[in-house]
């Protein structure tokens, strides 16, 4: 099942925290920056909330994820690169697919529709809690995409 539109909170799920009060999530720091990890507090209010609209003319399961007009997830090169950043920017299309092990839950992946050979690219986060690129090589046995639970928020 797809993911209906609408306007979500965006919760980073790292290694082992699936079930983990809390959290991180992605939250825009201005134009050009890039989106970084962050408590949902209220100092970030507004600067948490994303809008999931659907690209139809993309395909299945591509969206474009916006915080507000003209502030859009967008990555920091003209191409998406390993490592490279997630910022707000231009309009970019996401593939936002259901994670195989969700049970129901809002687990996606998320990953732009431009991809090199060789490997995918999946919005994940770096070090620095800064969302990144991640690559995953396609071959038998990969590691794990990063993985982001969606919560919908009421309208």
């Amino acid at each position: 099942m797809s993911l209906r539109p609408g306007r979500y909170l965006v919760r980073f799920i790292g290694k082992g925290d699936q079930d983990f009060v809390g959290g991180m999530y992605a939250t825009g720091k201005g134009p050009d920056r890039p989106i970084e990890l962050d408590p949902n507090r209220p100092e970030f209010y507004g600067q948490q909330q994303w809008v999931f609209e659907i690209a139809p003319e993309e395909g299945r399961d591509v969206y474009t994820i916006s915080s507000r007009p003209g502030e859009s997830w967008s990555y920091g090169f003209k191409s998406p690169m390993p490592g490279g950043p997630i910022i707000l920017d231009g309009t970019k299309l996401f593939r936002v697919q259901r994670s195989e092990g969700s049970q129901g839950r809002h687990i996606f992946t998320i990953a732009p529709t431009q991809q090199p050979i060789g490997a995918t690219l999946y919005v994940g986060a770096g070090e620095q809690r800064e969302l990144i690129l991640v690559p995953i090589p396609v071959i038998p046995d990969a590691p794990p995409a990063p993985l982001w639970e969606l919560k919908p928020l009421e309208e």
